[in-house]
């Protein structure tokens, strides 16, 4: 934790050296010509996709915290094997966010992050049917994907 620590002084002291620590010059309060207001039902859809977001991810992250247990108690395997589990688990979110970005971008967020959440319950039901192996590796990163696709999606429409 010491390099990140000393690379966070240091890169603290980059910004405020290139200007990003100044205040910004105030503006007129009054409203600018170009702004449009909100529209009326964007903040009850907000809400709505902040609530599927969180929905998708405390169920699979509250069904993969199980995962190392399910696979030495259930499956009768070795601790490092749960452990090599879960990272696979992890893995399939390092290509599912950017691909997720990507879906979001061509097909809409809101149906990205339907799917996402339609596909996370069946797949976690196959997770406790697949045996050891390829097919509960295979899951797994299916769940990572699913868990971690949805992200870029909620970020880009709060954002």
């Amino acid at each position: 934790s010491i390099p990140t620590l000393i690379f966070g002084i240091i890169f603290y002291v980059l910004l405020g050296r290139w200007g990003y620590g100044k205040k910004a010059k105030a503006e007129t309060p009054a409203r600018l010509p170009s702004e449009v207001p909100p529209a009326s039902g964007s903040s009850r859809r907000l809400v709505i996709v902040i609530i599927l977001s969180a929905f998708n991810f405390t169920l699979i992250f509250s069904a993969i915290s199980f995962v190392p247990l399910f696979v030495v108690d259930h499956l009768r395997e070795s601790e490092e094997a749960a452990a090599a589990m879960l990272a696979l688990f992890y893995s399939g979110g390092l290509w599912a966010g950017p691909l997720g970005g990507y879906l979001s971008d061509r097909m809409g967020r809101v149906p990205v992050l339907v799917v996402a959440c339609l596909i996370s319950g069946p797949v976690i039901y196959l997770m406790s049917l697949a045996p050891f192996g390829w097919s509960l590796s295979a899951v797994l990163i299916i769940i990572g994907a699913v868990m971690h696709i949805p992200m870029p999606v909620s970020e880009a429409y709060i954002v």
